[in-house]
């Protein structure tokens, strides 16, 4: 990492205070869940194009969380909320709910309520944030198998999140804040897992564009202005505390997507617009700061993702209007190199992210009712005709026709929605929040 120019650190700031241990009202109906785990345990590729959940009318992301999955040994995690009626653009659309669903079917179980993506598995536990409008402990959380909620001190000043949360291999768990008032706008926070405080460790001069972790490291992006050009600076700065250095700083508004052992990954800012692309995928060395251009794909779309010796992402459309290309996943080689599409969901489709276990690629898809895919990563492309309608059976047990409005997922289970695990006593019951309604067809 060279030593360029370091950024200004605030003194650390602590509450000294110990998280607030939450447990559901004794009165609830808590179904505690497997804790999740990450062990690398064997798992079996799935076939091409496998519907895995038709959501029906359950919208993924929500309120201010995102389409993000998170995919542990043997469960998919994933935030929603329900949709009776279509949401208009611009529209609230409520306070989101962290579902967990067996990749192997079963029931969809609600763990928490006005939950944000993304969901982080740290050993036996789940991090993730909590919205704060009309719920207790807003903020970055983790909850146990137990369904017992601990929500993690903040610094005072701040907003209760920004960006992240992101674990480091000692446990901590970093995040960016935003400031309430003048200052820098935005602060790195860091909770110490020994001390049991939250203290922060760094403030950001511009908003944060991309935010990733490693086992030791924080890396952020941000973008500045002159004289209408855009430059983006990426920066590193200890996990544990320390001096904040500028890593690379490279032309154009630049999105930090990815992180591995040796390099980050940027792309060009998604603009959700026709014919605006993202403009390729950049690698830049953690050691030097050295580039290296992985993708120079010309068309872009929202979804990039690193994974293995890939760089992963969606091409093209925005919602609304998706492009041919918007139902595919492609990827190509970290060290550059010929692309290849790896899933193909067909025209009516639209992926909204991705995650992967060992051997397998999941996805959230929109065409125009939401469901949960899976295919082998090592499987053939499949290309399907450009009227994207789903095969005859999309799933054992689950007959994609018309005609069809039972409540079975891809392995024939019925997809009901069990009580939640919640923190919050004063919520609605579960019948409330989330009524049963008949599953349209998912074409």
């Amino acid at each position: 990492m060279n030593a360029s120019i370091p950024l200004v650190v605030l003194a650390a700031v602590g509450l000294g205070a110990t998280p607030i241990d939450c447990q559901p009202d004794p009165g609830s109906a808590c179904t505690p869940f497997p804790p999740p785990s990450t062990t690398g345990a064997a798992c079996s590729p799935l076939p091409p194009r496998t519907l895995l959940r038709d959501l029906g009318d359950l919208k993924p992301g929500g309120g201010h969380s995102s389409t993000a999955l998170t995919v542990d040994d043997t469960a998919i995690y994933f935030t929603a909320i329900a949709t009776p009626a279509p949401i208009r653009f611009g529209e609230d659309d409520g306070a989101p709910s962290l579902y967990r669903m067996p990749k192997l079917g079963g029931s969809l179980q609600v763990l928490d309520d006005n939950a944000v993506a993304p969901i982080v598995v740290d050993g036996a536990t789940l991090v993730y944030t909590r919205e704060a409008a009309n719920y207790p402990y807003p903020g970055v959380a983790t909850l146990s198998d137990q369904c017992g909620l601990k929500a993690l001190p903040t610094v005072g000043g701040v907003d209760p999140f920004s960006f992240g949360p992101v674990v480091d291999a000692a446990g901590g768990v970093s995040w960016l804040a935003g400031w309430q008032g003048p200052g820098p706008p935005t602060a790195v926070l860091h909770w110490n897992p020994t001390t049991q405080a939250t203290v922060q460790i760094g403030a950001l001069a511009a908003e944060p564009t991309g935010f990733v972790g490693d086992s030791d490291h924080l890396y952020w992006s941000t973008v500045a202005q002159n004289s209408g050009v855009n430059t983006t600076t990426i920066m590193a700065l200890p996990s544990a505390g320390g001096t904040a250095m500028t890593l690379a700083t490279l032309q154009g508004a630049r999105d930090l997507i990815g992180v591995d052992d040796d390099s980050l990954y940027v792309t060009s800012l998604y603009v959700p617009l026709p014919g605006v692309g993202n403009g390729g995928v950049t690698r830049i060395s953690k050691v030097n700061g050295s580039t290296m251009n992985v993708v120079t794909a010309p068309a872009g779309g929202p979804v990039y993702t690193v994974h293995d010796t890939n760089v992963y992402w969606v091409e093209g459309g925005f919602p609304g209007a998706p492009s041919p290309s918007a139902g595919q996943v492609l990827r190509a080689p970290k060290t550059g190199g010929p692309s290849e599409v790896i899933l193909d969901l067909g025209y009516a489709n639209q992926v909204l992210s991705v995650a992967f276990d060992a051997c397998n690629l999941y996805v959230v898809a929109q065409a125009p009712g939401y469901g949960i895919w899976g295919q082998g990563l090592d499987s053939p492309p499949v290309t399907i005709s450009a009227d994207a309608s789903a095969p005859a059976e999309d799933g054992p047990g689950d007959d994609a026709s018309a005609g069809d409005t039972s409540t079975e997922d891809a392995y024939g289970d019925d997809a009901v929605v069990s009580d939640p695990c919640l923190c919050d006593s004063g919520s609605p019951a579960i019948a409330d929040r989330h009524p049963a309604y008949a599953r349209p067809a998912f074409r």
